[in-house]
């Protein structure tokens, strides 16, 4: 009876833990200032910060999403995103190897691809945000990336995390990205035809097409195909919203890798087209067809 007592405390005590961690995780949406990568690599080519990045800096940045690679803030502008790294983005070093020690020595081979440490991960991520820095600035409005602790004057900049607490994050030792703040590309697109804006919508459809266009002819090759997510508008303008999986990658500006490539990342709005606006189908085939085949961006 004592032993049966004692299992059913214990159960309502794991029960009762597991219950208060769904609750404040729910609370916090995941976020915790500790989930915030702090370690930052060193660069050959640090970045200059101007006096707007300065400016906006010194306002507070509120919770606003979070991603695969990162913790989203928005500045209290309402026009300012600050993206934080998140830390746990991969397994340590000793945590590949204490893996990969469960596995046939078969499989070591297979490590880089299911199994990348931190720092790889990393690399690729930093790699990305700054292919898109140093070419495609303007289109993704990336401010400032900051990937070096000597090239940023400010020290601390503050956030607030979903339950509205505030907190210091050193900015001489954390990577970044601030960027200009981006609308969502399928919401806007969709309500422009509950609309009745077809006009607004093929120069959406234009405007998305031209970018990755234009991405793929500089050798730029965006490996996460996603598209609801990772696309907005910057004003009137389409451009990418995540660079963090960009490479470099000549093959694909070759005509028809680059048709190839335009055509797969839309696949998904051209099935949406197909079942809720065929009527800008055949905008959306011609423009696909101009814009793969000639220099009309």
């Amino acid at each position: 009876m004592i032993k049966l007592k004692r299992f059913f405390a214990l159960s309502a005590f794991v029960v009762t833990s597991y219950l208060i961690f769904l609750g404040t995780k729910s609370v916090t949406q995941g976020f915790t200032v500790t989930a915030i990568d702090q370690n930052i690599p060193l660069t050959d080519a640090p970045s200059a910060a101007s006096l707007e990045v300065s400016q906006r800096l010194s306002q507070p940045f509120y919770y606003y999403s979070a991603g695969g690679q990162s913790y989203v803030f928005l500045g209290k502008d309402q026009q300012t995103i600050l993206k934080f790294f998140k830390k746990n983005h991969g397994l340590s070093d000793k945590g590949v190897l204490g893996v990969q020690a469960l596995f046939p020595s078969s499989l070591a081979p297979y490590r880089k691809k299911f199994l990348p440490t931190r720092d790889e991960r990393f690399n690729s991520i930093f790699t990305g945000c700054k292919i898109a820095y140093d070419h495609l600035r303007e289109e993704t409005k990336i401010l400032y990336l900051h990937l070096d602790p000597e090239a940023l004057p400010l020290r601390s900049v503050t956030i607030v995390d979903p339950m509205g607490i505030h907190h210091q994050i050193p900015l001489e030792t954390t990577s970044f990205l601030l960027q200009e703040r981006a609308q969502p590309f399928f919401p806007r697109f969709k309500q422009q035809i509950r609309s009745g804006n077809i006009e607004e919508a093929k120069t959406s459809i234009h405007s998305l097409l031209s970018y990755l266009v234009l991405q793929s002819r500089k050798g730029i090759r965006d490996c996460d195909k996603g598209l609801r997510r990772n696309y907005g508008f910057f004003g009137n303008e389409v451009a990418l919203i995540d660079t963090g999986s960009l490479t470099l990658d000549p093959g694909v500006s070759d005509p028809l890798e680059l048709k190839k490539e335009v055509t797969h990342k839309t696949h998904r709005l051209e099935r949406w087209l197909r079942h809720h606006a065929p009527e800008l189908l055949p905008y959306y085939h011609e423009e696909l067809e101009t814009m793969t085949q000639g220099d009309s961006i």
